[in-house]
């Protein structure tokens, strides 16, 4: 046994040995630069808006964008209703109407060149780009010019307004459409303006609803309230523009037409289920425009 051991015994020795005082090589890891290890810098709030809004001057002429008007335009810290008096109502207005097509245009196309977006850019939803929200500004600052100077009304673009009001946006639809409710009622009837609202949903068809009630005559109440009716009454109507609409219905002044709407808001009362969020919200709302609605769905 010993003769088996030793020899194994001198193998080990000799090799601590060598391990010990032969030369080696150290192993130093390479280093990662910072950029490599941290993610790219994420934009600010402020920088994102300002490459969206470059994006979309690119798009409009270049006289509107380089005087002080652009530049209030984009200051969305000023209501229209402060940023345009009698005295700069037409220059605002022909700044704001020039800027409108312009953008419409670019939205059509590729959103302003807003479509692809990079992973650090803001939540992208197409209805609501910086794009239409800056050209409903416009839309906005036409009205009020035209609010303060009436004469302005020959030279607004009745057909883009049309085109406007049917373009699948709901807050550019409701926008044209309280334009050319207030200044071209003359050439557009109601019931035009009401079939029109038919292709929004929720709050903005409500919306619509509530601004073509104002200065409505009684003819219009009529057509509105019968609009109103069907809105309560039509399946294919979703609870969300459903309780929308009825949310603002006081707003509308409709008198007693309203109250008879009412009851067809009925069918959303589910037998088995009296705590149905949807009928509980309708219930509360309905009471405040008649508060005998309750016995209305006994």
């Amino acid at each position: 046994m010993k003769k088996v051991l030793l020899p194994i015994l001198f193998v080990i020795v000799v090799a601590g040995a060598w391990w010990n005082f032969s030369p080696r090589s150290s192993f130093t890891a390479p280093e990662v630069s910072s950029a490599a290890t941290s993610a790219a810098p994420m934009k600010s709030p402020e920088e994102i808006v300002a490459a969206d809004y470059e994006k979309i001057a690119k798009n409009l002429s270049a006289k509107n964008t380089s005087g002080d008007e652009w530049k209030q335009i984009n200051n969305y810290s000023l209501t229209p209703e402060a940023l345009v008096t009698s005295t700069n109502a037409k220059t605002y207005f022909k700044t704001a109407q020039s800027n409108v097509p312009d953008i419409f245009s670019c939205l059509k196309k590729d959103f302003c060149g807003m479509e692809t977006r990079g992973e650090n850019d803001a939540y992208f939803d197409d209805q609501k780009t910086p794009a239409h929200i800056l050209l409903n500004r416009n839309l906005k600052i036409m009205k009020e010019s035209l609010r303060k100077d009436g004469s302005l009304k020959s030279e607004v673009d009745w057909d883009l307004m049309k085109e406007l009001a049917t373009s699948g946006s709901d807050m550019l639809s409701v926008e044209a459409l309280d334009i050319i409710r207030e200044f071209d009622s003359e050439s557009v009837k109601t019931d035009e303006l009401i079939k029109v609202t038919q292709n929004l949903k929720g709050q903005a068809r409500a919306d619509a609803l509530v601004r073509l009630s104002r200065k409505s005559n009684s003819t219009d109440k009529i057509l509105l309230a019968s609009e109103v009716e069907d809105i309560f009454a039509n399946p294919n109507n979703d609870a969300n523009t459903v309780i929308s609409v009825l949310e603002n219905l006081r707003n509308m002044s409709l008198g007693a037409n309203a109250s008879r709407a009412l009851f067809h808001l009925c069918r959303f009362k589910v037998a088995d289920d009296p705590q149905d969020r949807n009928w509980l919200m309708i219930k509360m709302l309905a009471n405040k425009v008649n508060n005998e609605f309750e016995k209305m769905c006994n």
